[in-house]
């Protein structure tokens, strides 16, 4: 389908998508997109007169025995090359994009190793929904998304480690330079 940016460029301009603020502010770059769809996070799908790009998307719920949830209060987006660092507040359960074909159980050890940075052998979840929406994404300005969500609830205790209140991780690039950091709250 598309290999490079200029291939993926072409596709949105011929479907009227406009993208131009794309990489700026807190929107992000066609170089994200590409690799998502590179990766299998989502593609796109055109009817009539709409295209859309589709994501499944995994929010895991991950609960306490009393009862209060882990939560991802704040994002710090490292500076690159390409960007000033930036924050933004979160407020949300853990959420991650599903790769093409993969369970949401599998999803959920994968996206818990890699957002909090524990690895997790077998998971028993408490609970699996699936609902989709669709709506604009403020990541990717003028392209409609249609999402598939898939919920999961599990047991901090299910995880074989505690994560303390404040819990901070930084997901790092593949040349050791800083990604991302984290800050989960129980709330």
């Amino acid at each position: 389908m598309f290999h490079t940016l200029a291939d993926l460029a072409k596709f949105l301009t011929q479907h009227g998508i406009d993208t131009a603020e794309y990489g700026k502010g807190t929107s992000k770059g066609l170089e994200q997109l590409l690799d998502e769809v590179l990766k299998g996070e989502c593609y796109f799908e055109s009817g009539g007169d709409t295209m859309a790009r589709h994501v499944n998307v995994l929010f895991v719920s991950i609960t306490r025995a009393d009862n209060k949830v882990l939560t991802e209060v704040n994002q710090t987006f490292h500076r690159t090359s390409t960007r000033e660092e930036y924050s933004r507040q979160r407020n949300v359960v853990l959420a991650e994009k599903m790769h093409k074909g993969e369970d949401p159980v599998d999803a959920t050890v994968r996206a818990i190793n890699e957002e909090l940075g524990i690895l997790v052998q077998d998971l028993h979840t408490i609970s699996v929904t699936c609902t989709t929406e669709e709506k604009y994404s403020p990541s990717y300005p003028g392209l409609l998304g249609v999402y598939s969500k898939a919920t999961v609830v599990v047991a901090e205790s299910e995880l074989g480690n505690t994560i303390p209140d404040n819990y901070t991780f930084t997901e790092y690039f593949p040349s050791g330079e800083p990604r991302v950091t984290a800050t989960w709250k129980w709330m």
